[in-house]
Formats: C-alpha cells, structure tokens, sequence
C-alpha cells in the first residue's frame, strides 16, 4: 500500500477572503460596525467579525438564510 502524503495548507487570511471577494463582479469592501465588510450591490455576504473575546480571531461573519443555517450547525456544529 503506498504511503499517502498529508497535505497541510496554510490557514486563509483575511487578505485571502479580500482577494477572492474583490475578484467577483460588483464586490466592493465597505465597513459596517467598524470592520471590513464585502457587499455585492446593496447586499452584505462577508464581514470580519469585531475582535472580541467569544469570537474565535480567524472567523469570518457569512450572510446565510436561517435554514442554511440550520442545516450547517446541524451537520459540522464543530465549524459553525
């Protein structure tokens, strides 16, 4: 059986999250509540949550329907 190679990638940065939202059509960064927010129109789909201590430094505020997200903290409540 051949030895399978784990392959680590580096964790994404919010410079990461800004360069693939800027490459959509129509993304503009703005700020709301004082962070950095991606807007497509008039539309908020990502934030950078304020620096506080019951919000994990890496995380990234998403826009998602209520039953999206249901279903996401029901199947990986260890991510969402």
């Amino acid at each position: 059986m051949a030895n399978k190679k784990s392959s680590r990638r580096r964790p994404l940065t919010f410079a990461d999250v800004r360069e693939v939202a800027l490459s959509m059509p129509e993304v503009e960064e703005t700020t709301s509540w004082g962070m950095p927010t991606f807007k497509a129109g008039k539309t908020l789909f990502a934030v950078e949550p304020c620096p506080r201590r019951d919000v994990e430094p890496s995380s990234l505020g998403v826009t998602v329907s209520f039953e999206e997200r249901e279903r996401l903290l029901a199947t990986r409540p260890d991510v969402f």
